[in-house]
């Protein structure tokens, strides 16, 4: 939970908006249940989507941060604060999967909510973000941290200039934010005289200091690294039972070799744990010829660098590949999935959220000339250093892992993957988004800048409460 604070005034039509900052910041702390899709085992919940059958828990689990806002902040302002929750891609998923459950996981948090002291009065500070506005309020926060804005604001103002509606403004960061869901790609973009304009729905017009910002943005659901692992694994069940498997070697629990997932280390999952994701129905539709009594899946560790690269590469090939579709747009324009997306602009930099974030910190752990850091510059990876960490994260057994990564019982949920993580993250930006090996030179890893912590609250907040006057509202 994020607690912003700024001044009450507003300025020019814009607002102060450099001077909003963090009050601070509280963890929600994950509520241990009994996990369904394994056997004998539990699981820790933190995703709003998690608690579709455990409504009675929600509150509970708001309650220490919300108790803890009520005490930090003051008395007198309890009424003058609104308080909002931005759903993101888990509940859109969770939308399309059951919409009568995901409405009731928002109406328990709008009554949790409404028996605060804090100002909510209307059930749209409780919603679902689209796809679009997560990846704008990510680019919006951003480039708020980094001063952007109040840079490109003063120097106009000290020149006296204008600045063209269709200039490219350099200074404006591009924002790479990976989830756990969908994954968002925010960049500004001047369009050429021979460019192909950017449709209606991958752009959105911003009102920043009397300047309007009109950025390509597009959220990619499905995509985000949970979701992309599940695709994976399913992927890897059909091949196994379309390789000529006799039905009758088959028992309720099929034994999947994943050379993602490094020898030594196994995971069993409940059918329902792969298939019950809207992300995996073609790969369910197409299980579900094969008629069997299968009801579990143990994908065994036959960790291989080179194999790992091959499965996840056929995962992005798989639309480019299908004759059945179409690109609508320029082959320039046409991104791998067959959606819209620009031209990565030449002259900008990026900034990697979340998951780059993330998985970069974990792949620095084994370069001794890197050190850890809230945020990493991929200039400071070198070509060779991240093949061989992509390979050594790989190609060996999980004792040795957990010895070289430093795994613990708190980090181990995150590092056992990260022969999947090195290898998703590293293909996602080449073969998905379509950076050049020279161009990941421009890419930065952020956790957290001196300003704040990185992610796309920020920017919610202040579209919310009108901060920043924008027709996206």
């Amino acid at each position: 939970m994020f607690v912003y604070h700024w001044p009450a005034d507003k300025s020019e039509g814009a607002g102060t908006t450099s001077s909003v900052s963090e009050y601070f910041v509280c963890s929600l702390v994950a509520v241990n249940i009994r996990d369904s899709t394994k056997f004998n085992e539990t699981k820790a919940i933190k995703a709003i989507s998690d608690f579709e059958q455990h409504l009675d828990l929600l509150p509970s689990f708001f309650e220490p941060c919300l108790k803890k806002a009520v005490e930090k902040i003051p008395s007198d302002r309890h009424k003058y604060s609104p308080i909002f929750l931005g759903a993101t891609a888990g509940m859109r998923l969770a939308r399309l999967r059951n919409i009568k459950q995901a409405n009731q996981v928002l109406e328990t948090i709008r009554e949790t909510f409404s028996n605060y002291p804090f100002q909510f009065v209307v059930a749209r500070q409780v919603r679902i973000l689209t796809g679009m506005e997560e990846a704008i309020d990510g680019w919006i926060t951003t480039n708020i941290l980094l001063e952007k804005f109040k840079h490109r604001h003063e120097k106009r103002k000290k020149s006296g200039q204008t600045i063209s509606p269709t200039e490219l403004d350099q200074d404006m960061a591009g924002v790479l934010d990976l989830g756990g869901a969908s994954t968002q790609v925010t960049f500004t973009y001047a369009e050429e005289h021979a460019s192909q304009p950017i449709p209606l729905e991958f752009t959105t017009s911003i009102t920043l200091f009397d300047r309007v910002y009109k950025p390509y943005a597009h959220s990619y659901l499905c995509w985000g690294k949970n979701e992309a692992t599940k695709r994976h694994r399913a992927r890897l069940v059909n091949d196994l039972l379309n390789s000529n498997i006799e039905s009758s070697d088959l028992s309720t629990t099929l034994f999947v070799p994943d050379p993602c997932l490094v020898t030594g280390a196994n995971d069993t999952l409940k059918i329902n744990k792969l298939f019950t994701s809207t992300c995996t129905n073609n790969e369910k539709l197409q299980f579900a010829n094969y008629n069997t009594s299968i009801s579990s899946f143990t994908f065994v560790g036959a960790g291989n660098a080179s194999q790992c690269n091959q499965s996840l590469s056929r995962l992005f090939d798989s639309k480019r590949n299908n004759r059945e579709m179409n690109c609508s747009y320029k082959k320039d324009y046409c991104a791998f999935d067959f959606t819209f997306q620009p031209v990565i602009p030449e002259n900008i930099k990026f900034i990697g959220l979340s998951g780059y974030y993330y998985v970069f910190d974990n792949l620095a752990h084994g370069i001794p000339t890197i050190n850890k850091s809230t945020g990493y510059k991929l200039a400071d990876f070198h070509r060779e250093e991240l093949e061989r960490r992509r390979k050594t994260v790989c190609d060996i057994d999980y004792i040795t892992l957990c010895k070289q990564e430093s795994i613990l019982p708190g980090n181990e949920q995150h590092k056992r993957a990260l022969c999947f993580d090195a290898w998703y993250v590293w293909l996602w930006l080449t073969k998905g988004i379509g950076f050049k090996e020279v161009d990941l030179e421009r890419i930065s890893v952020v956790n957290k800048f001196t300003s704040g912590k990185a992610g796309w609250t920020l920017g919610y907040m202040i579209n919310q409460t009108n901060y920043i006057p924008a027709e996206f509202h």
